[in-house]
């Protein structure tokens, strides 16, 4: 790597693979977006290779980002079946290694284990590029253990494989590092928080402060990881005491939106919730602007970016207490933490509770929590991000090198 702009990190070039890019999936094709953004304002020269969707481009620039869409079976932008991912992976083996050699990238940077990661091994086989893997949740054994341990038990040699050959495993909270090395204790494993872009995502200027904050907001996928079906019967629990008017929107789609709604009708809470579907992520900031709480109620999480968006928008977080949860929200200063239950996802009552009480913060309240919620996304930067990424790389390239 020669010296960088700022002499801090070498410029070098970065071949980023994530299957899921916006508007496809979720916090982790944020990520890459940002990340890659990011290395390129940096003066890095940054590529990706993701999925293509109906309609869009083979290559694009993105924000000074060359992105490499390669054929997948991929039928919704919300969601992504195994067998999606690894369409992908059979385009990635076969396409990646001519982009990589066009492109003559210094370090490749997986995001997943599966199927990204084993695309970066594949790299490292064929080309001897070295690979940075970014673990984001799903990816790792242990997380949601009910739903997914029979995918990890499957996926486990894969996985530990991947995670071997590379020259560097991160991940975005001290708790999903945790989990990972549950599985590979002998891992160096350091922890690159997530970003938040602050300038997209703000509060409304001079917003007019009512009696009551009436508004809740979840962005994100519909799936049983999110902890939904606990928000929906919690809403149940507390419909009788909310305030007139109080509406929760959900913003996102998957493949329990049928299931959420029926849940719905069932509690006689259909006529507060609000199913928007999937958003453009063009769109996302203004959704945010228009709540005055957000909830996510999940049942596990890596770091999750619809927290940080929401922080950065000026909304007090009301979030289950997993990982990542602690370093963003305080209890009683920017949110609640809730305490989990056996089954995953926050204590029903306890969430209830919540729900009554956000929904009816006095406004000097209200405006306290969102100037600490904006205070504390500040110190979250996709810059950061990127550039602790860069130093990583040249780092384990010098270690590998001496």
């Amino acid at each position: 790597m020669n010296e960088g702009k700022t002499g801090a990190v070498g410029v070098a070039k970065f071949l980023l693979i994530n299957y899921e890019y916006p508007p496809l999936g979720g916090g982790a094709g944020t990520a890459t977006r940002e990340i890659a953004r990011a290395l390129a304002r940096q003066g890095h020269a940054a590529a990706v290779v993701t999925t293509q969707f109906k309609g869009q481009p083979a290559v694009e620039d993105d924000g000074g980002a060359a992105v490499y869409r390669l054929p997948a079976r991929r039928r919704a932008q919300s969601t992504s079946a195994p067998a999606e991912m690894l369409s992908f992976l059979a385009s990635a083996l076969r396409r990646a290694p001519g982009i990589a050699n066009e492109f003559q990238p210094h370090a490749a940077i997986c995001f997943f284990s599966i199927p990204s990661g084993v695309a970066g091994l594949w790299l490292k086989k064929k080309l001897g590029l070295p690979y940075i893997v970014s673990l984001r949740g799903g990816d790792v054994p242990g997380f949601m253990p009910g739903a997914m341990a029979a995918t990890h038990a499957l996926t486990m040699p894969v996985t530990r494989m991947v995670w071997r050959n590379a020259a560097a495993v991160t991940a975005n909270s001290e708790n999903l590092k945790q989990l990972a090395l549950r599985t590979m204790p002998d891992l160096d494993i350091p922890v690159i928080p997530n970003g938040v872009d602050t300038e997209k995502f703000h509060p409304v200027a001079d917003r007019e402060q009512s009696n009551t904050a009436r508004t809740a907001l979840f962005t994100g996928r519909l799936n049983e990881q999110k902890g939904l079906d606990i928000l929906v019967r919690a809403l149940g629990r507390a419909h009788a005491d909310l305030p007139a008017g109080f509406r929760m929107i959900l913003a996102g789609g998957g493949p329990e939106q049928e299931r959420l709604q029926t849940l719905a009708r069932a509690h006689r809470v259909d006529g507060i919730v609000e199913f928007r579907g999937w958003v453009n992520p063009a769109d996302i900031p203004g959704v945010y602007r228009e709540a005055d709480f957000f909830v996510l109620p999940s049942r596990d999480e890596g770091m999750p970016n619809a927290a940080l968006e929401a922080l950065a928008s000026g909304l007090p977080v009301v979030m289950t207490r997993i990982p990542g949860s602690e370093a963003l929200v305080r209890n009683a200063e920017n949110g609640a933490l809730l305490p989990r239950a056996a089954g995953g996802g926050p204590d029903e009552e306890a969430l209830a509770q919540a729900l009554r009480r956000f929904a009816s913060l006095p406004p000097e309240e209200h405006a306290r929590m969102a100037a600490a919620a904006r205070a504390q996304a500040m110190r979250f930067s996709w810059d950061s991000a990127a550039n602790a990424m860069a130093r990583l790389c040249e780092q384990r390239m010098q270690h590998a090198q001496s």
